[in-house]
């Protein structure tokens, strides 16, 4: 859509393999601001009769390189471990 005053959108939907109704379709879609992580894009998915789980599309875009950058500078790293759990004593009986 960027390229419309380049390129006629006939040439471009012929460069692309699409028809020009998909085209004029996809353009009366809202617009993202260009961040589209797995929940999303699983959704549309099995929107679109595609069974496919959270885990597995950010695994498959991860994979691919799909990542949304990380807008708010958050840092995932642990410094250090939170501490020692002790799971090994039986549960209290209530």
């Amino acid at each position: 859509a960027a390229h419309r005053g380049v390129w006629q959108t006939r040439q471009m939907c012929e460069a692309l393999e699409v028809s020009r109704a998909g085209f004029y379709e996809w353009m009366k879609r809202p617009q993202s601001d260009q961040t589209y992580g797995s929940p999303p894009v699983s959704r549309d998915m099995t929107a679109w009769g595609h069974e496919c789980g959270e885990n597995r599309v950010a695994r498959l875009m991860r994979a691919a390189g799909i990542v949304a950058p990380n807008l708010l500078d958050r840092q995932f790293e642990a410094s250090a471990p939170m501490g020692c759990f002790d799971n090994t004593s039986p549960r209290a009986q209530t």
